[in-house]
């Protein structure tokens, strides 16, 4: 399968465009595909080979969770709050980033 590498690029310019032009995607044989569905199986078996390789899955979770190797920092946490976006709540305690991130810095060990 060819795919173009401006992929991205092409979303983000159709999102601005009325009409679209349609993308022209190219089976391993080089021959245009007409149909949406095979153009979009196409692209994502190529997205899937670029992007996972030969990594095995990862195997889902079953039981109780298991301790951390390595404990958590302190800087870490720093740097987390400081990464979340304004104005949304990032977790299930529903608290904004301005309060989590103006929290006094000897308050950052017990998160």
């Amino acid at each position: 399968a060819v795919v173009s590498t401006q992929s991205g690029h092409y979303g983000r310019g159709l999102a601005k465009v009325k009409d679209p032009k349609p993308i022209v995607v190219h089976n391993q044989d080089g021959i245009p595909v007409g149909t949406d569905k095979a153009k979009a199986d196409i692209i994502k078996e190529w997205y899937e080979k670029k992007f996972t390789g030969n990594e095995s899955p990862l195997t889902p979770f079953v039981g109780p969770p298991k301790p951390l190797d390595v404990p958590i920092k302190p800087i870490e946490v720093e740097v987390a709050a400081k990464a979340l976006q304004n104005g949304k709540a990032n977790g299930p305690d529903n608290t904004p980033k301005k309060k989590k991130v103006r929290c006094d810095s000897a308050l950052i060990p017990l998160l």
